[in-house]
This record gives C-alpha cells, sequence and structure tokens, in this order.
C-alpha cells in the first residue's frame, strides 16, 4: 500500500512540480509556460497563490494543487477570454494584477466578495482505475477541501484540458460555464460553481466551502499563522523554524492566543483545565470553525 503525506507549498516546490503540470500545458503560451515556475514561485512569495503537495514518504512529490482569489468582478472579462489561465496569469504580468494578496483576501473574505479560482490540481498518474491514484487523488482533495473551508466564497473557477480532470468535475455535479478551442487543436473546459449552485444542490461535495458564518475570536494574522500549523499537529519546535521566530516568541504567541480566547468565550480554553487539554479543547474548536483561521478584515464602521 501506498503511503503519502500532504503539506503546504512552499519556496522551490514550482521547479521540482513542473514535470506534473504538463499535463495542462495545452492551456498556456510558449511565453508564460517557458517562465511559469519563475513566475508562480514570485506570486507565492507575494502571497497571492495558496497551495499545497502530497509527496510519497521518500519526499518523491506525487502531486501539487495552487489556488488562488479574485473578487469576483475582476474573474467576469478573463471568463470569457481565449484561455482562462493564461489571460490570469498574463495579467499578473502587468501593473493590474487580479489575484488577492493576503490585505485585499481579507477585505473581499469580509465583503463575501470572493472567487476561488482552482489554478493546478496535477498528479503523478490520472489513472483513475488503480487503488494508488484513487488514494492519492482522495488525498488531495480532502486537503482542498480543507484548506479553502472558512472562506465567505461566492464563486469557485476551474479550467480543465486533461480528459480525467474533466470527467471528474462533470462526475461531481460542477456547471459547464464555457468551452473554447485551443491552439493546440485541443479543447479548454471552464467550470464555475456558485453560491446559489451549492443552495441548491446541497449534496454536491463542493457544497460545504460555500457555508459561511464570520469569526468570532478575531485573531491576529501572527497567531492564524501558529494555529494553522498546530491543528496540523505540527510541533511547535517545528513551527518556530516554518515562521523564522524563536521558541520563545511561539510561547509567548500562545500567551496571547489563550489570553484573546479569555476575552471571547471562556468555555473554550478554561484556565481551569491542564495546558495539553486547554490546547485540545482549543483546536477542536477551531477544526470545527476554520473561518477563525482565514483572512477577515470588515470595513471599519461608519461613526456618522
Amino acid at each position: 500500500m501506498d503511503l503519502f503525506r500532504h503539506r503546504p507549498i512552499r519556496a522551490g516546490d514550482f521547479a521540482a512540480a513542473q514535470s506534473l503540470l504538463t499535463q495542462d500545458r495545452e492551456l498556456f503560451s510558449t511565453e508564460t509556460w517557458s517562465t511559469l515556475p519563475q513566475q508562480l514561485e514570485s506570486l507565492l512569495a507575494k502571497g497571492r497563490l495558496h497551495g499545497g503537495v502530497v509527496e510519497d514518504l521518500a519526499g518523491t512529490l506525487c502531486f501539487c494543487g495552487v489556488t488562488a482569489f479574485a473578487r469576483t468582478n475582476a474573474i467576469a472579462p478573463i471568463a470569457h477570454s481565449a484561455g482562462f489561465r493564461e489571460s490570469l496569469l498574463r495579467h499578473e504580468r502587468t501593473a493590474h494584477p487580479l489575484l488577492l494578496n493576503q490585505r485585499a483576501l481579507a477585505q473581499a473574505n469580509a465583503e463575501g466578495d470572493l472567487a476561488l479560482i482552482h489554478l493546478f490540481g496535477c498528479a503523478d498518474s490520472m489513472d483513475p482505475a488503480t487503488a494508488r491514484t484513487a488514494e492519492l487523488h482522495r488525498l488531495a482533495f480532502e486537503a482542498f477541501l480543507n484548506h479553502h473551508a472558512g472562506y465567505r466564497l461566492a464563486e469557485l473557477w476551474q479550467e480543465a484540458v486533461h480528459p480525467t480532470a474533466i470527467l471528474f468535475l462533470q462526475s461531481m455535479g460542477v456547471p459547464a460555464f464555457r468551452r473554447y478551442p485551443l491552439p493546440s487543436g485541443a479543447e479548454g473546459h471552464l467550470f464555475c460553481f456558485t453560491r446559489a449552485d451549492a443552495a441548491t444542490r446541497p449534496g454536491n461535495p463542493l457544497a460545504p466551502l460555500m457555508k459561511f458564518q464570520p469569526p468570532r475570536l478575531g485573531f491576529t494574522r501572527a497567531q492564524q499563522r501558529l494555529l494553522a500549523f498546530a491543528i496540523h499537529d505540527v510541533p511547535d519546535r517545528l513551527a518556530a523554524t516554518q515562521l523564522a521566530v524563536t521558541e520563545a516568541a511561539i510561547k509567548k504567541r500562545w500567551r496571547s492566543i489563550y489570553d484573546r480566547v479569555e476575552q471571547i468565550d471562556t468555555r473554550l480554553a478554561p484556565v481551569t483545565c491542564s495546558g495539553p487539554e486547554r490546547r485540545r479543547m482549543l483546536l477542536l474548536y477551531l477544526r470545527q470553525h476554520p473561518e477563525e483561521l482565514r483572512p477577515y478584515a470588515p470595513a471599519a464602521a461608519s461613526t456618522c
């Protein structure tokens, strides 16, 4: 039995994953494809890309998933262009980028004007008949749902050209938005799942992504980043390394987290509990309420 593990995407992964991304090569111009790893690395560094990879126990990349966010009105003209992802990445090379950084994402999330764009979901095998591929895709899809739950999404967009990817989206009942010929002679398919679709198809696997409730706890971004490691059982020592801070800073951040929780709801992490039990109770709540870990910045209330 093949064993896999999922982790967040990080600097350097795109160069290693380029062979996986070739299954979508037909969607891109020669210009875009020639600099794709460098452009994706740049967008990741700017906080405009999100994603994860699945690797085997030897550390070999088996799956690369990449997403981004944009405002819905920015996506509308792109959705009618000749190539969806090609147009998005071309925009990112201009002075008018569409993909949101963390600050803009927090504002759009609070306003509910948020489109999730599935840029890549590429595996080293697309044969659904094998047990290995089925397990790989199951883990990747589960990670996708967990990573994007808790946002106030209005739309989810995905462009596909590989027959297996197209069949997968069709089998889930994701509505087709349009089809168009590609220079290679293949046919591009653009799919869009909306909040209205989720309301009329509550059993759809993507429907839970459209459920939302505002966060209660109001964690800072620094606190959210530490908690994101904690809910995946990453030890504090490793979290400190990933966050480039000292272990003493991690302890201080945990104290600030508990202080914040006590101000809002003392039941979530009672001070009468032991340290490990207190953390367990808080993380249990956060796993059930992912909105607490998402960027969220409501507009300041008017004083008029």
